[in-house]
Protein backbone atom coordinates (compact mmCIF):
# COMPACT_ATOMS: atom_id res chain seq x y z
CA UNK A 1 0.00 0.00 0.00
CA UNK A 2 2.49 2.48 1.00
CA UNK A 3 4.60 1.70 -2.50
CA UNK A 4 1.05 2.37 -4.47
CA UNK A 5 0.43 5.80 -2.61
CA UNK A 6 4.17 6.94 -3.13
CA UNK A 7 3.89 6.23 -6.83
CA UNK A 8 0.70 7.80 -6.95
CA UNK A 9 1.91 11.05 -5.51
CA UNK A 10 4.78 10.77 -7.98
CA UNK A 11 2.28 10.62 -10.87
CA UNK A 12 0.37 13.45 -9.45
CA UNK A 13 3.15 15.84 -8.97
CA UNK A 14 4.06 15.08 -12.81
CA UNK A 15 0.67 15.69 -13.61
CA UNK A 16 0.49 18.91 -11.68
CA UNK A 17 3.65 19.73 -12.98
CA UNK A 18 3.74 19.53 -16.10
CA UNK A 19 0.11 19.14 -17.34
CA UNK A 20 -1.59 21.72 -20.55
CA UNK A 21 -4.43 23.26 -18.95
CA UNK A 22 -8.09 24.58 -21.21
CA UNK A 23 -11.08 25.20 -19.17
CA UNK A 24 -13.05 25.32 -22.88
CA UNK A 25 -14.56 21.89 -23.26
CA UNK A 26 -15.98 21.29 -26.71
CA UNK A 27 -19.71 20.36 -26.74
CA UNK A 28 -20.65 16.75 -26.50
CA UNK A 29 -21.81 14.79 -28.99
CA UNK A 30 -25.46 12.87 -27.81
CA UNK A 31 -27.96 10.83 -29.16
CA UNK A 32 -31.11 9.50 -28.04
CA UNK A 33 -31.60 5.50 -27.31
CA UNK A 34 -35.33 5.82 -26.49
CA UNK A 35 -37.42 8.63 -24.73
CA UNK A 36 -35.40 7.92 -21.67
CA UNK A 37 -31.98 6.95 -22.69
CA UNK A 38 -29.44 9.70 -23.62
CA UNK A 39 -26.00 8.49 -24.91
CA UNK A 40 -23.75 11.44 -24.82
CA UNK A 41 -19.93 11.25 -26.42
CA UNK A 42 -17.05 13.40 -25.85
CA UNK A 43 -13.58 13.90 -24.17
CA UNK A 44 -10.41 12.88 -25.57
CA UNK A 45 -10.84 9.45 -25.13
CA UNK A 46 -13.96 9.47 -26.18
CA UNK A 47 -15.96 8.55 -23.95
CA UNK A 48 -19.46 7.25 -23.66
CA UNK A 49 -22.13 8.43 -20.95
CA UNK A 50 -25.13 7.46 -20.82
CA UNK A 51 -27.85 9.46 -18.51
CA UNK A 52 -31.93 7.95 -17.65
CA UNK A 53 -34.79 9.58 -16.89
CA UNK A 54 -36.48 7.75 -14.35
CA UNK A 55 -39.02 8.33 -11.82
CA UNK A 56 -36.40 8.70 -9.35
CA UNK A 57 -34.64 11.48 -11.15
CA UNK A 58 -31.39 11.42 -13.78
CA UNK A 59 -29.20 8.54 -13.68
CA UNK A 60 -25.96 9.37 -14.84
CA UNK A 61 -23.50 6.16 -15.80
CA UNK A 62 -19.78 7.27 -15.19
CA UNK A 63 -18.41 11.16 -15.45
CA UNK A 64 -15.76 11.48 -17.81
CA UNK A 65 -12.13 12.38 -17.65
CA UNK A 66 -12.67 15.46 -15.64
CA UNK A 67 -14.61 18.03 -13.65
CA UNK A 68 -15.25 20.06 -16.88
CA UNK A 69 -16.46 17.16 -18.69
CA UNK A 70 -18.41 16.30 -15.76
CA UNK A 71 -19.95 19.66 -15.82
CA UNK A 72 -20.63 19.55 -19.57
CA UNK A 73 -22.47 15.71 -19.09
CA UNK A 74 -24.47 16.97 -16.46
CA UNK A 75 -25.80 20.34 -18.30
CA UNK A 76 -26.66 18.41 -21.46
CA UNK A 77 -28.40 15.89 -19.72
CA UNK A 78 -30.32 18.61 -17.76
CA UNK A 79 -31.16 20.39 -21.32
CA UNK A 80 -32.01 17.20 -23.24
CA UNK A 81 -33.91 15.44 -20.36
CA UNK A 82 -35.92 18.76 -19.44
CA UNK A 83 -35.29 18.44 -16.10
CA UNK A 84 -32.48 19.08 -13.04
CA UNK A 85 -33.26 16.53 -10.33
CA UNK A 86 -30.70 13.74 -10.05
CA UNK A 87 -30.73 10.75 -8.70
CA UNK A 88 -27.39 8.82 -8.71
CA UNK A 89 -23.85 8.45 -10.35
CA UNK A 90 -22.94 5.70 -10.94
CA UNK A 91 -19.09 4.24 -12.03
CA UNK A 92 -18.57 1.34 -14.15
CA UNK A 93 -14.91 0.80 -13.09
CA UNK A 94 -12.06 3.17 -11.26
CA UNK A 95 -9.89 4.31 -14.91
CA UNK A 96 -9.25 8.18 -14.51
CA UNK A 97 -11.35 9.00 -17.84
CA UNK A 98 -14.63 7.43 -16.46
CA UNK A 99 -14.59 8.85 -12.53
CA UNK A 100 -12.62 12.33 -12.54
CA UNK A 101 -15.71 14.20 -13.18
CA UNK A 102 -17.11 12.42 -10.14
CA UNK A 103 -17.07 15.84 -8.11
CA UNK A 104 -19.43 17.83 -9.98
CA UNK A 105 -22.49 14.81 -9.00
CA UNK A 106 -21.03 15.04 -5.38
CA UNK A 107 -24.60 15.96 -4.37
CA UNK A 108 -26.23 12.68 -4.95
CA UNK A 109 -24.96 9.10 -4.05
CA UNK A 110 -22.25 8.16 -6.12
CA UNK A 111 -22.29 4.03 -6.46
CA UNK A 112 -19.31 1.98 -7.65
CA UNK A 113 -17.88 -1.57 -6.20
CA UNK A 114 -16.13 -1.47 -3.29
CA UNK A 115 -12.57 -2.02 -5.51
CA UNK A 116 -13.34 1.61 -7.18
CA UNK A 117 -13.97 3.31 -3.64
CA UNK A 118 -10.62 1.79 -2.40
CA UNK A 119 -8.67 2.65 -5.41
CA UNK A 120 -9.78 6.55 -5.84
CA UNK A 121 -9.67 6.67 -1.83
CA UNK A 122 -6.09 6.12 -2.18
CA UNK A 123 -5.62 8.46 -5.06
CA UNK A 124 -7.64 11.20 -3.29
CA UNK A 125 -5.70 10.78 -0.36
CA UNK A 126 -2.03 11.07 -2.54
CA UNK A 127 -3.55 13.95 -4.55
CA UNK A 128 -4.54 16.01 -1.72
CA UNK A 129 -0.42 15.36 -0.56
CA UNK A 130 0.60 16.10 -3.90
CA UNK A 131 -1.14 19.91 -4.09
CA UNK A 132 0.68 20.67 -0.52
CA UNK A 133 4.15 19.61 -1.87
CA UNK A 134 5.92 22.00 -3.74
CA UNK A 135 6.47 20.87 -7.59
CA UNK A 136 9.50 20.02 -8.83
CA UNK A 137 11.11 21.09 -12.57
CA UNK A 138 8.88 19.77 -14.82
CA UNK A 139 8.86 16.36 -16.14
CA UNK A 140 8.06 14.81 -19.73
CA UNK A 141 4.48 13.17 -19.87
CA UNK A 142 6.15 9.78 -20.90
CA UNK A 143 8.14 9.51 -17.37
CA UNK A 144 4.40 10.27 -15.74
CA UNK A 145 3.22 7.43 -17.91
CA UNK A 146 6.00 4.79 -17.05
CA UNK A 147 5.22 5.57 -13.30
CA UNK A 148 1.65 5.12 -13.75
CA UNK A 149 2.55 1.71 -15.55
CA UNK A 150 5.21 0.53 -12.81
CA UNK A 151 2.34 1.10 -9.96
CA UNK A 152 -0.62 -0.36 -12.45
CA UNK A 153 -2.52 2.96 -12.03
CA UNK A 154 -4.52 4.49 -13.99
CA UNK A 155 -2.38 6.73 -17.08
CA UNK A 156 -2.07 10.10 -17.27
CA UNK A 157 -4.19 12.23 -19.73
CA UNK A 158 -2.95 12.10 -23.16
CA UNK A 159 -0.22 14.75 -23.94
CA UNK A 160 -1.83 17.74 -25.51
CA UNK A 161 -4.73 20.33 -24.41
CA UNK A 162 -6.29 18.63 -21.41
CA UNK A 163 -9.63 19.85 -19.67
CA UNK A 164 -8.31 19.15 -16.18
CA UNK A 165 -6.94 21.48 -13.52
CA UNK A 166 -5.23 19.31 -11.17
CA UNK A 167 -5.15 22.77 -8.44
CA UNK A 168 -9.10 22.43 -8.86
CA UNK A 169 -9.80 18.48 -8.94
CA UNK A 170 -10.95 17.00 -6.22
CA UNK A 171 -11.04 13.00 -6.64
CA UNK A 172 -14.71 11.78 -5.30
CA UNK A 173 -14.91 8.16 -4.94
CA UNK A 174 -17.93 6.41 -4.71
CA UNK A 175 -20.16 6.96 -1.08
CA UNK A 176 -22.41 3.86 -1.99
CA UNK A 177 -20.80 0.56 -2.62
CA UNK A 178 -21.25 -3.31 -3.25
CA UNK A 179 -19.42 -6.33 -3.68
CA UNK A 180 -21.58 -8.88 -5.70
CA UNK A 181 -25.06 -7.56 -7.21
CA UNK A 182 -26.82 -4.63 -6.35
CA UNK A 183 -30.21 -3.47 -7.39
CA UNK A 184 -31.67 0.14 -8.00
CA UNK A 185 -35.61 0.42 -8.08
CA UNK A 186 -36.00 3.71 -9.76
CA UNK A 187 -39.64 3.52 -10.11
CA UNK A 188 -40.02 3.02 -14.13
CA UNK A 189 -36.99 1.52 -14.41
CA UNK A 190 -34.50 -1.18 -12.85
CA UNK A 191 -30.79 -0.97 -12.59
CA UNK A 192 -28.90 -4.25 -11.93
CA UNK A 193 -25.46 -4.10 -11.21
CA UNK A 194 -23.11 -7.24 -11.55
CA UNK A 195 -19.32 -7.26 -10.28
CA UNK A 196 -18.20 -8.88 -13.93
CA UNK A 197 -14.65 -9.50 -11.35
CA UNK A 198 -11.05 -8.93 -11.98
CA UNK A 199 -10.70 -8.34 -15.88
CA UNK A 200 -10.04 -4.52 -17.16
CA UNK A 201 -9.32 -3.29 -13.64
CA UNK A 202 -10.29 -4.52 -10.39
CA UNK A 203 -13.58 -3.05 -10.31
CA UNK A 204 -15.20 -3.99 -13.43
CA UNK A 205 -19.47 -3.28 -13.29
CA UNK A 206 -21.33 -4.48 -15.95
CA UNK A 207 -25.29 -2.23 -15.58
CA UNK A 208 -28.10 -3.81 -17.12
CA UNK A 209 -31.73 -1.55 -17.65
CA UNK A 210 -33.99 -4.72 -18.52
CA UNK A 211 -36.90 -2.29 -19.16
CA UNK A 212 -34.56 -0.28 -22.39
CA UNK A 213 -32.95 -3.56 -23.10
CA UNK A 214 -29.97 -1.75 -23.06
CA UNK A 215 -26.14 -2.97 -20.90
CA UNK A 216 -23.10 -1.12 -20.43
CA UNK A 217 -20.08 -2.80 -19.98
CA UNK A 218 -17.21 -0.01 -19.32
CA UNK A 219 -14.27 -1.76 -21.41
CA UNK A 220 -14.42 -5.14 -21.34
CA UNK A 221 -16.17 -5.29 -24.63
CA UNK A 222 -16.03 -2.77 -27.64
CA UNK A 223 -17.36 -3.27 -31.25
CA UNK A 224 -13.85 -2.56 -32.80
CA UNK A 225 -11.66 -4.93 -30.80
CA UNK A 226 -11.24 -7.70 -29.24
CA UNK A 227 -11.42 -7.46 -25.52
CA UNK A 228 -8.15 -7.70 -23.93
CA UNK A 229 -6.45 -9.54 -21.03
CA UNK A 230 -2.89 -9.27 -21.55
CA UNK A 231 -0.69 -7.35 -18.92
CA UNK A 232 -4.07 -7.47 -16.55
CA UNK A 233 -3.53 -10.84 -14.55
CA UNK A 234 -5.57 -11.79 -10.94
CA UNK A 235 -8.16 -13.08 -13.80
CA UNK A 236 -11.94 -14.41 -12.14
CA UNK A 237 -12.82 -16.35 -14.89
CA UNK A 238 -15.07 -18.67 -13.31
CA UNK A 239 -17.38 -15.31 -12.06
CA UNK A 240 -16.96 -14.02 -15.53
CA UNK A 241 -18.64 -16.49 -17.65
CA UNK A 242 -21.16 -16.98 -14.48
CA UNK A 243 -22.39 -12.93 -14.92
CA UNK A 244 -21.68 -13.32 -18.65
CA UNK A 245 -24.73 -16.09 -18.56
CA UNK A 246 -26.81 -13.90 -16.35
CA UNK A 247 -27.14 -10.79 -18.31
CA UNK A 248 -27.68 -12.92 -21.51
CA UNK A 249 -30.88 -14.16 -20.27
CA UNK A 250 -33.49 -14.10 -22.80
CA UNK A 251 -36.00 -12.74 -20.31
CA UNK A 252 -33.67 -9.70 -19.78
CA UNK A 253 -34.11 -9.17 -23.71
CA UNK A 254 -31.03 -7.34 -24.06
CA UNK A 255 -30.42 -5.76 -27.67
CA UNK A 256 -28.60 -2.71 -27.11
CA UNK A 257 -24.04 -2.75 -25.75
CA UNK A 258 -22.95 0.33 -24.80
CA UNK A 259 -19.09 0.15 -24.47
CA UNK A 260 -16.82 2.30 -22.47
CA UNK A 261 -15.59 3.88 -25.69
CA UNK A 262 -16.77 3.81 -29.56
CA UNK A 263 -19.83 2.52 -31.07
CA UNK A 264 -22.87 0.39 -29.77
CA UNK A 265 -23.04 -3.40 -29.84
CA UNK A 266 -25.84 -4.87 -30.97
CA UNK A 267 -26.98 -8.44 -28.88
CA UNK A 268 -25.14 -10.79 -31.93
CA UNK A 269 -21.92 -8.82 -31.79
CA UNK A 270 -21.59 -8.97 -27.89
CA UNK A 271 -22.78 -12.78 -27.74
CA UNK A 272 -19.39 -13.47 -30.31
CA UNK A 273 -17.21 -11.69 -28.10
CA UNK A 274 -18.16 -13.76 -24.81
CA UNK A 275 -18.24 -17.02 -26.51
CA UNK A 276 -14.45 -16.05 -27.28
CA UNK A 277 -14.39 -15.20 -23.99
CA UNK A 278 -15.70 -18.56 -22.56
CA UNK A 279 -13.73 -20.82 -25.45
CA UNK A 280 -10.60 -19.14 -24.15
CA UNK A 281 -11.08 -19.43 -20.67
CA UNK A 282 -12.15 -23.61 -20.69
CA UNK A 283 -10.02 -24.40 -23.59
CA UNK A 284 -7.37 -23.23 -22.47
CA UNK A 285 -7.83 -24.64 -19.04
CA UNK A 286 -8.18 -27.47 -20.76
CA UNK A 287 -5.02 -27.59 -22.52
CA UNK A 288 -2.75 -26.34 -19.36
CA UNK A 289 -3.87 -29.54 -17.65
CA UNK A 290 -2.91 -31.43 -20.47
CA UNK A 291 0.44 -30.25 -20.04
CA UNK A 292 0.47 -28.54 -23.36
CA UNK A 293 3.47 -25.82 -24.26
CA UNK A 294 2.25 -22.35 -24.97
CA UNK A 295 3.71 -22.65 -28.82
CA UNK A 296 1.14 -25.49 -29.17
CA UNK A 297 -1.83 -23.70 -27.48
CA UNK A 298 -1.24 -20.81 -29.75
CA UNK A 299 -1.33 -23.05 -32.61
CA UNK A 300 -4.89 -24.33 -31.66
CA UNK A 301 -6.39 -21.45 -30.97
CA UNK A 302 -5.15 -19.56 -34.17
CA UNK A 303 -7.81 -16.99 -34.86
CA UNK A 304 -8.03 -17.13 -38.40
CA UNK A 305 -8.63 -20.68 -37.78
CA UNK A 306 -11.09 -20.45 -34.58
CA UNK A 307 -13.02 -17.21 -34.47
CA UNK A 308 -13.01 -16.24 -38.16
CA UNK A 309 -15.72 -14.06 -37.82
CA UNK A 310 -13.54 -11.99 -35.06
CA UNK A 311 -10.19 -11.91 -37.17
CA UNK A 312 -11.00 -8.66 -38.33
CA UNK A 313 -11.11 -7.06 -34.81
CA UNK A 314 -7.29 -8.31 -34.06
CA UNK A 315 -5.69 -4.83 -33.72
CA UNK A 316 -1.89 -4.44 -32.33
CA UNK A 317 -1.32 -4.20 -28.81
CA UNK A 318 0.03 -1.66 -27.50
CA UNK A 319 4.12 -3.49 -27.99
CA UNK A 320 3.47 -4.58 -31.62
CA UNK A 321 1.76 -7.57 -31.44
CA UNK A 322 -1.64 -9.55 -32.01
CA UNK A 323 -4.12 -8.66 -28.84
CA UNK A 324 -5.39 -12.09 -29.79
CA UNK A 325 -1.75 -14.18 -29.47
CA UNK A 326 -1.42 -11.53 -26.23
CA UNK A 327 -5.03 -13.22 -24.86
CA UNK A 328 -3.85 -16.43 -25.21
CA UNK A 329 -0.40 -16.07 -23.72
CA UNK A 330 -2.07 -14.72 -20.68
CA UNK A 331 -4.98 -17.38 -20.03
CA UNK A 332 -2.39 -20.25 -20.32
CA UNK A 333 0.23 -18.33 -18.10
CA UNK A 334 -2.67 -17.70 -15.75
CA UNK A 335 -3.62 -21.42 -15.45
CA UNK A 336 -0.62 -22.44 -15.77
CA UNK A 337 0.34 -20.57 -12.18
CA UNK A 338 -3.06 -22.00 -10.69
Amino acid sequence: MKNITKITILLLTALFSGAVFTQDFPPLEFRRLSDRALLMIGGRESNNVVALSTERGIVVIDSGESPVMGRAIRSTAERELGRKDFAFLINTHDDWDHVQGNQVFADVPIIGHDQCAARMMILAAALEEAKSRKAPPARPRTEAAVVAKAGKLPPPPPVGPIAIDIKSLSITPPDVTFRDRMRLDLGDLRAQLYYFGRAHSRSDVLILIPEEKLLLVGDLFYKNSLPVFAGRGGFETERWLEVIDEVLKPEHGVEIIISGHGPPLDRAEFTARCEYVRELVSGIAADVSKGLTLEKVQERFDLERRFPELAPLDQKGSRGGSLHRGNVEAFWSFFKKR
